[in-house]
């Protein structure tokens, strides 16, 4: 299988490109039929003599959208080499601001830059809609987890009371027998204990749990679909740092 033309070489590969991981120039490619990306059957571990003769493949990263394991080994591949001369989002402001004191916003350049950063714009509406309602349910769930503990907490409270009342009154009984029958020797110890059980500390409350936020708050499916999404756009936006921060402390590979 081979990428439908030769002038995308070095760019179509979501994997790598040739020049920064020493690919071989005659290499063999596949395309997944999920999302049409192409990829060189090199960095996706796919033996050039099988993909000569392959009908149907599935990216490691749709495998991991998807659930599924990967028809070649793990899905987790090593991060792309990200080749790329989108400008950053705050360059691009500052490029449309500089237009704008020139009097040159309405020129067919400065029109175009515009749409670019507002379609990158909508993206991050959408990102913040998704992550405001998602914090909300993470707020909820930490909160009524904060109530089971604290439920728990009392229970075991409880449960202590109950023993030291317990303990105290087989240490009066005990005090009781050893005047009774002159078994002095036992009161050192019998005063130990005593001392031992007025100074038991009680159980701590539970820490209240930490809700999640920002895109820590997404599930990583919905991190890299967003991802996907925002690697369509012109201007990347300035939240993918964090985003693949928050993927590679869980241990995916974004």
């Amino acid at each position: 299988m081979w990428p439908p033309s030769d002038d995308e070489n070095l760019l179509c590969c979501a994997c790598c490109t040739p020049d920064t991981l020493g690919v071989p120039s005659e290499v063999s490619w596949v395309g997944c039929d999920e999302c049409d990306g192409w990829f060189h059957s090199y960095c996706v571990r796919v033996p050039d003599a099988v993909a000569e003769t392959l009908d149907s493949f599935r990216c490691p990263r749709c495998c991991t959208l998807a659930g599924a394991a990967y028809a070649f080994g793990s899905a987790a591949l090593p991060p792309p080499i990200l080749t790329t001369m989108r400008p950053s989002f705050r360059a691009t402001e500052a490029l449309l601001a500089a237009a704008d004191g020139a009097s040159a916003s309405r020129t067919a350049e400065a029109c175009a830059v515009r749409a670019l950063l507002e379609a990158t714009a909508r993206w991050r509406e959408g990102l913040r809609g998704e992550v405001g309602e998602a914090e909300r349910a993470a707020e909820a769930e930490a909160a009524q987890e904060h109530a089971r503990l604290l439920a728990a907490h009392e229970a075991a409270q409880a449960a202590q009371r109950e023993a030291r009342e317990r303990a105290q009154l087989q240490l009066q009984q005990a005090f009781a027998v050893a005047q009774q029958t002159q078994q002095l020797a036992a009161v050192p110890a019998l005063l130990a204990q005593q001392q031992a059980l007025a100074t038991q500390p009680t159980l701590p409350p539970p820490p209240a749990p930490v809700a999640a936020t920002g895109p820590a708050a997404l599930s990583s499916a919905r991190l890299l679909v967003l991802l996907r999404e925002a690697g369509e756009l012109e201007v990347p936006p300035p939240e993918l740092e964090a985003m693949r921060l928050v993927l590679s402390q869980r241990g995916v590979r974004a």
